[in-house]
């Protein structure tokens, strides 16, 4: 039986510093292809190619995966990381805490913080970067070629209030519950 504890797989790129983030549910080859797969297919739908990925020691066991799509795969000394990549992780896990934290709960279910930091990334990339290729047009906009529209970010406001929302729920109005719920909602419901 395989290793059933899941992993985090983030790309980010120097120029555009558009970001991805993907749940890996094992290490086999065949599903850790997916993600770089999407990514580098994503790129290339845009105009972009992709020449360098640059990895640590996790990654070796991919480079004839890689090389094989023309593309040259570097990895770091061992015990080493990518700078850029850590620190893209980093500020991912610093907001993903300061939402957590914001909620009154011990523990969370892993899909709550899956949707957490899938949000996170979403509103990154939303922005445009101070270091990015264009001074006003975010990473969202430049690799999907899709706006965050007033209505979308409206509706994924909404939704994420509705992922936050922290319930309790009572028989009786005047006797509280010693806990709370978080109650998630599907994406198409409305407020």
């Amino acid at each position: 039986m395989g290793n059933t504890q899941r992993h985090g797989q983030y790309t980010t790129s120097w120029a555009i510093h558009f970001g991805t983030a993907e749940l890996i549910k094992n290490k086999k080859i065949s599903t850790i292809m997916i993600a770089p797969k999407q990514v580098i297919e994503t790129y290339e739908a845009t105009g972009f190619k992709i020449r360098h990925i640059l990895g640590d020691g996790q990654f070796e066991h991919m480079r004839k995966h890689i090389e094989k799509m023309g593309i040259i795969l570097k990895i770091t000394s061992r015990d080493k990381h990518v700078p850029e990549i850590e620190r893209f992780i980093r500020m991912v896990k610093e907001i993903v805490r300061a939402i957590v934290n914001i909620w009154s709960f011990g523990q969370y279910p892993n899909r709550i913080i899956v949707k957490a930091v899938f949000n996170t990334i979403f509103w990154l990339n939303s922005f445009p970067n101070k270091n990015g290729i264009h001074p006003t047009l975010s990473p969202h906009m430049i690799i999907t070629g899709s706006t965050t529209t007033t209505n979308t970010a409206h509706y994924s406001l909404a939704h994420m209030y509705k992922f936050l929302t922290t319930i309790h729920l009572c028989p009786d109005p005047l006797e509280q519950l010693p806990y709370g719920r978080l109650v998630m909602h599907k994406a198409d419901t409305t407020l």
